[in-house]
């Protein structure tokens, strides 16, 4: 292109003492040239912009960084050591056969969650059992269903949706405060003692839609909607004369989510139906959104019969209803998360019950693939600084194997 210009000009110099029709002749084709040079800038551009290992363009005055499909980094396929075992036999005073979650504090201290019996059992970094806490019913510090749980500090949070009640322990175990919510929220987490981030289901229109918002905790008002979706995660299907609403495994069917940074102040939201992130500060304002290209799995009947059986028992009515209702293709992803380091985790599907994660920076670019491991059993899996923390199942009992990451990026953590 610097030739081409250099070109232009000597040839304006040569033609300079030439008649006004020859002039004429030439500023036509000069226009003709100048046209050219700008396709060819185009052009050149064009390429520039789909080589480049991330674009970064504006949507709305909004930042956003269009990701390649390949890291711009690496792929990570960890190379594990164990480092602690939590085994049922260890402790014959706790209950430890249905462990569902697995959390760690600040200080390394891990918090197995018993779902089924709303039991949570606190161990120190080494694995020396400390004290259980949060029991299943009505009162003070018990719930009654399943509950999601978060780590905020010097606080952990238990909420059931059911019950329409948080409840906040320190890190002790000690019961500090329940709120009693008046609506039904998914996962609400804490950000201040004045506001709460959660989701919510709007029945009230004729479409319902699924909000994410920031509430006062106090008065339960919503003080900024982040994102509204009529997307559920739900399936709605006929049985009989109604119709029965059923919950696929996650990342099935659309759906809305949303995993906060309390460190950072900010949240990510995204819709898993297509590869599109967005990060907001808690004001609800967008910084930039994080985009990235991914080939949809398919699902075949296999699949499908796989989903359902975790159903439990379903009529066969209902399962040939369910055969036809269910997608052919799965969804971009199926979790979002933040990495201790404030990377963007994103567990993607490599195949049908098989994840990779996605990690993004700080500034949206998409620099590694998290090659989970192949562990017989793996039903949870987590990254915490530098290490891998599972819960596998074996036998008729759950085992917390904590694992250290030998070639994790320290960036990561």
């Amino acid at each position: 292109m610097e030739k081409l210009f250099l070109l232009t000009k000597c040839w304006m110099i040569n033609r300079s003492n030439y008649s006004s029709q020859e002039t004429h002749h030439f500023l036509r084709r000069m226009i003709s040239i100048v046209g050219v040079f700008l396709l060819l800038c185009s052009f050149y551009a064009g390429i520039d912009a789909k080589t480049s290992p991330a674009t970064v363009r504006s949507e709305s005055n909004i930042k956003t960084i269009k990701n390649p499909d390949t890291p711009l980094k690496a792929t990570i396929i960890p190379k594990l050591t164990i480092v602690l075992k939590i085994e049922p036999g260890q402790y014959t005073q706790i209950d430890l056969t249905l462990i569902s979650d697995a959390f760690k504090d600040t200080n390394g201290n891990i918090y197995l969650l018993d779902g089924k019996n709303c039991r949570i059992h606190k161990f120190n970094a080494s694995g020396k059992y400390q004290t259980s806490f949060l029991s299943r019913g009505t009162g003070p510090g018990e719930l009654n269903q399943y509950p999601s749980i978060f780590i905020n500090q010097n606080s952990l949070y238990a909420h059931g949706f059911n019950d329409k009640k948080i409840i906040r322990f320190d890190l002790e175990g000690k019961l500090l405060s329940e709120k009693k919510f008046l609506r039904l929220y998914r996962n609400p987490i804490i950000i201040s003692d004045a506001q709460f981030i959660a989701c919510e289901t709007i029945e009230s229109t004729e479409n319902p839609i699924k909000r994410i918002g920031l509430y006062s905790l106090d008065t339960e008002k919503l003080e900024n909607v982040f994102m509204d979706s009529k997307a559920r995660g739900r399936l709605f299907i006929p049985f009989g004369k109604s119709r029965t609403a059923v919950e696929p495994e996650v990342g099935i069917i659309p759906d809305t989510m949303i995993s906060v940074d309390l460190q950072a102040r900010k949240c990510y939201i995204a819709l898993n139906n297509e590869y599109k992130i967005y990060r907001k500060d808690f004001s609800g304002n967008t910084e930039i959104i994080i985009k990235k290209g991914f080939q949809p799995i398919e699902l075949s009947n296999e699949d499908k019969n796989s989903v359902i059986s975790n159903f439990g028992d379903v009529p066969a009515e209902a399962k040939a209803i369910l055969l036809k209702v269910l997608p052919d293709k799965m969804c971009a992803f199926r979790g979002i998360d933040i990495l201790s380091g404030g990377y963007l985790a994103v567990e993607r599907f490599s195949d049908y019950g098989k994840h990779v994660l996605d990690i993004f920076d700080e500034n949206g670019r998409f620099v590694y693939v998290f090659q989970p491991p192949e562990i017989k059993g793996l039903k949870v899996f987590k990254i915490f600084r530098d290490k891998l923390i599972a819960i596998v199942e074996e036998e008729d009992s759950d085992i917390y194997i904590e694992y250290r990451i030998d070639n994790l990026p320290k960036e990561l953590f």
